[in-house]
């Protein structure tokens, strides 16, 4: 595994590690240049001083800007003299900051810092003393520094400076929206929301896709309808509604290739559609696909009532969203409604399968099978190099799961934790992973306690590979059979990322745990290696562990067939040709046969659990 023992050395030191952006510094930059002795529009609009106070209160919502349950003690902070920002540890806030900041070495940091949604804390609790005017000296201090020249960036182009990086232009701007109704149409304030819609505007300076498009439209419109710019209220809604299509699929999922940006992205879409709304623009039947979101989000929240780890994810509490489906899934079925189905293969790239969605049963706990599939790494702005890769969750057990987010920019673990050494895939020593690959589900069928699934993808260079994947799902137990043709005789791995902790004892082609909740059986007549080595896990920001990774080797062109289950079982026949396999068992003493026919569609799919 490429460089993963200094990806391992390095998590002793991740809370001191230095952030490195992985833009690549190739890039050429499209700098454009926005003088701010633009004059603002004062005494030449048809909107009057007082009903730009009015409109500013009508756009002065959102997540930028919205109240939460943590503004009090944070506002505290600040007029302490320290902040958090995000996820971050405190730092000092200098009485008169000079805004090129980087206390902590973090980019992520950096963007946090530029949107200025931690001032506008102080406007959320005014009443207490000394909010008020330090929020407003905090946002004219903003200005007079860096509204003299403006060089937009993007994700594309950002370097070290995130002053008018894309988003957090957007959601700095939202921050100035609300500060017009709090102190009126001030000089300064109305420049300051004129420099941010031409940046907002500006085609060079357009994210173009994303959530972050979304909030530069989502700003352009709300800065468009206080200071009477109808044509960037049109631009706005309108890019706004082009990016839709793309954004959010038919079924309400989110195509960023993330489950906890699922959530992100509906209450982001949801907060456009009201602000469209508040604008007088009718939205239309486009916008109807957001109502499917809620449902379909159900679907990517593990039996522990926490997202399944697939890419951009950090797992924890999740929040309810009103929604009577997603809401039965992240209470744990406190409150809510079942969702209708139990096996879903969403065109967004993935397949999602459970035996039951009751969290009580203590004769049949939740089995989850995840399988990853579809649009490309470079088409998803939140994936990961995870084409193809198995989550596999029972209860309160994580048993197979992927990498996580660790950090936006995290230098080398960063790296790792993206790439498809990190996730439940096949890889090929020295070979490249092509980010532009798809993985195409060419069959899939399911019913009542198992589904069957079928991969097909050329994401591995000079390589061909193959997945099929059975879950029997009310037994615990998945089946895996990956093909894999190459024309150059290189070292091949099948590869599980199992729970932290756990004891494994390796005997030929079977590992199975101490404690007996979990046996790995390698089938097939292949010369196969067996190691166990050092994964990478993270579950929080810019924190990382070790997790025990299971790999199955041979050269060549190879195929691997693979039993995971969460108890013992034995294997009693196998058969594997070309074009299929058969596999008879048990399963915690019950007996089960599969036979898969023609690997490559679903004909031939024969189950049986529970007859000898």
């Amino acid at each position: 595994m490429k460089a993963l023992a200094a990806v391992l050395g390095l998590l002793i030191v991740a809370s001191a590690c230095t952030s490195a952006d992985s833009t690549d510094t190739s890039t050429s930059e499209t700098i454009i240049r926005v003088s701010t002795t633009l004059e603002p529009a004062v005494g030449t609009s048809a909107v009057a001083i007082d009903e730009r106070e009015r409109r500013a209160g009508e756009m002065c919502f959102g997540s930028p800007v919205d109240p939460v349950g943590t503004d009090v003690k944070e506002a505290g902070r600040i007029l302490d003299g320290r902040v958090v920002i995000g996820r971050h540890e405190e730092v000092d806030l200098a009485l008169d900051p000079h805004w090129l900041e980087d206390p902590l070495e973090d980019a992520n940091w950096k963007y946090g810092y530029q949107t200025l949604s931690w001032v506008d804390r102080l406007r959320r609790v005014g009443n207490i003393p000394g909010a008020n005017e330090r929020y407003r000296d905090l946002l004219l201090d903003w200005w007079s520094d860096n509204g003299a020249e403006v060089v937009p960036t993007t994700s594309q182009t950002v370097r070290d400076d995130y002053r008018w990086f894309d988003m957090s232009t957007a959601w700095r701007a939202l921050v100035y929206v609300c500060a017009l109704e709090e102190f009126g149409p001030e000089e300064w304030l109305l420049t300051a929301l004129e420099v941010h819609g031409e940046v907002l505007s500006s085609p060079d300076a357009y994210a173009g896709r994303g959530n972050h498009a979304l909030h530069q439209d989502m700003a352009l419109v709300a800065i468009g309808h206080v200071l009477d710019r109808e044509e960037w209220v049109s631009l706005g809604s309108g890019r706004a509604t082009g990016l839709l299509e793309s954004a959010i699929d038919a079924a309400g999922v989110s195509t960023e290739g993330s489950a906890s940006y699922q959530l992100k992205n509906y209450r982001w879409w949801s907060e456009a559609r009201d602000r469209l709304r508040a604008v007088g623009i009718d939205t239309g039947p486009a916008w109807e696909r957001l109502d499917a979101m809620p449902e379909s989000m159900s679907h990517f929240v593990a039996p522990d009532g926490e997202w399944i780890l697939l890419g951009d994810t950090v797992p924890g509490a999740i929040g309810r969203s009103g929604n009577e489906y997603f809401d039965y899934a992240v209470t744990m079925g406190e409150v809510g409604t079942r969702p209708t189905e139990h096996t879903v293969a969403f065109d967004a790239g993935y397949l999602l399968s459970r035996n039951t969605w009751s969290f009580d049963s203590p004769d049949r706990p939740m089995t989850l099978l995840g399988l990853r599939f579809g649009a490309s790494m470079a088409d998803q702005v939140h994936a990961h190099e995870d084409l193809g890769s198995v989550v596999f969750y029972e209860g309160d057990r994580r048993i197979v799961e992927d990498s996580g987010l660790y950090a936006y920019f995290g230098g080398e673990i960063r790296t790792h934790m993206v790439s498809n050494e990190a996730h439940n895939v096949v890889t090929i020593d020295d070979a490249e992973y092509y980010r532009s690959a798809v993985a195409d589900l060419t069959a899939w069928r399911s019913s009542p306690g198992w589904v069957f699934a079928n991969i097909s993808t050329g994401a591995i260079e000079g390589a061909r590979w193959q997945r099929t994947v059975v879950g029997l799902l009310d037994h615990g137990v998945i089946i895996i059979d990956d093909r894999i043709s190459q024309s150059v005789d290189r070292p091949v791995w099948q590869q599980w990322h199992l729970e932290p902790d756990i004891e494994l004892i390796i005997e030929p082609r079977r590992v199975v745990s101490t404690t007996g909740d979990l046996t790995v059986l390698v089938l097939g007549e292949g010369d196969y290696s067996i190691d166990l080595g050092d994964g990478v896990r993270s579950t929080q920001q810019r924190k990382a562990f070790a997790v025990p990774v299971l790999r199955v080797g041979e050269s060549g062109s190879a195929r691997f067939t693979t039993v995971l289950a969460t108890s013992a079982v034995s294997a009693e026949l196998v058969w594997r040709s070309t074009s299929g396999f058969s596999i008879s068992g048990r399963a915690g003493g019950t007996p089960f046969s599969v036979k898969v026919g023609d690997g490559t569609s679903g004909r031939g799919l024969e189950v049986r659990v529970g007859s000898d």
